[in-house]
């Protein structure tokens, strides 16, 4: 039976799940399920979250918010991490029961205007951006801060976070923790209640010193692919590809996908029918490079043996060198891809 899938180890989740949790101590966590469940899907992703006893989930589209509630996840909290402003989304994201993202002033104003309107307060958390340059409130923004809590009288905030950057730049981590941390100060010097305290820690790297009412909320790190997550977490996700046909390809003759690459002495090859439309090469650690093509070939194992690509990698097929490899058509190709990335195969979730 051929094979193309993208397949997930559900034990090296649940090890990485562990790793997060002991972290984060006694802090709140809160799964990101954005970019389909991390690359598992999202229902998977849920699922093995909530085995684990995290039952909180922040997302990026609404159709992931309305398939949690309609799987049965009527009680989780869910974060909305986007700042919506359009009326038809805002009701849409009402009855769903949703924690809005205020991250601006017209932010606050549609969702308050909305909320008024029907009689309810809205919950939501205020975003304050700390240096990405992304949604938020600038920190020194605590005027319009301190409007939205004590003029707005359709939204009830329940929180703040920030998006801090990975522990690899530990300067600039700490440095976006401390403009949070005092943007906080000011607001309860006023006599806000600030309600939960959280950061988008990519790396869940370590507990922010929030206090006591904090949250990590974490993503990446649930597939061990944060940026310097730290050797505890351990990477999953690969695809495995049935070979197609296997052939000899003589010296001299074009080499795979690249017509300036000639082999260099007669090879045996298989050819496999999946390509970088497939995620066959690209990173998502690696930004603002073509298609976020990686610099290295990825390994692909047949056999157990590493089998190097000839050429370069088409959209859809890669074909490689497998003289070293013990194997006929049908054999499976195993191939490290950044589950965040793939498209076009059906998830497979395993357990080692």
């Amino acid at each position: 039976m051929k094979m193309r899938a993208v397949v997930i180890d559900k034990t090296v989740v649940k090890t990485n799940l562990a790793v997060i949790r002991e972290r984060a101590g006694f802090v709140r966590l809160m799964a990101d399920l954005s970019a389909n469940g991390q690359g598992m899907g999202l229902m998977n992703a849920a699922g093995i979250c909530a085995e684990d006893g995290v039952n909180d989930f922040a997302v990026t589209e609404m159709r992931d918010a309305a398939a949690l509630r309609e799987a049965g996840f009527t009680d989780s909290s869910i974060l909305m991490l986007r700042s919506v402003t359009e009326t038809e989304e805002l009701k849409e994201l009402m009855a769903l029961n949703v924690i809005f993202t205020v991250g601006s002033y017209d932010a606050s104003i549609a969702l308050n205007s909305l909320a008024e309107g029907r009689g309810a307060p809205a919950e939501a958390m205020i975003r304050i951006d700390t240096g990405f340059g992304q949604y938020g409130f600038q920190s020194e923004e605590t005027d319009k801060i301190l409007n939205v809590y004590q003029r707005m009288k359709g939204i009830a905030v329940t929180g703040l976070y920030t998006r801090i950057a990975p522990m690899k730049n530990a300067k600039l981590a700490k440095a976006q923790a401390d403009e949070f941390i005092a943007c906080v100060t000011k607001l309860q010097e006023q006599g806000i209640d600030t309600g939960l305290l959280m950061a988008l820690d990519p790396a869940a790297q370590k507990r922010w010193d929030f206090g006591e009412r904090s949250c990590m909320c974490f993503g990446p790190a649930m597939i061990g692919r944060a940026p310097n997550g730290g050797k505890e977490l351990t990477r999953t996700g690969y695809i495995e590809a049935s070979l197609e046909e296997i052939d000899w390809a003589a010296k001299g003759k074009n080499a795979g996908h690249d017509l300036n690459r000639k082999m260099g002495r007669t090879e045996q090859t298989a050819r496999l029918d999946v390509g970088w439309y497939n995620g066959v090469g690209l990173s998502g650690e690696r930004q603002r490079t073509s298609v976020f093509r990686c610099q290295a070939d990825p390994v692909i194992k047949v056999g157990g043996r590493k089998a190097a690509i000839l050429g370069g990698i088409d959209a859809t097929s890669i074909v490689l060198d497998v003289s070293r490899c013990e194997c006929s058509p049908g054999s499976v190709a195993v191939i490290d891809a950044d589950p965040r990335l793939v498209k076009g195969l059906p998830i497979v979730i395993r357990q080692s």
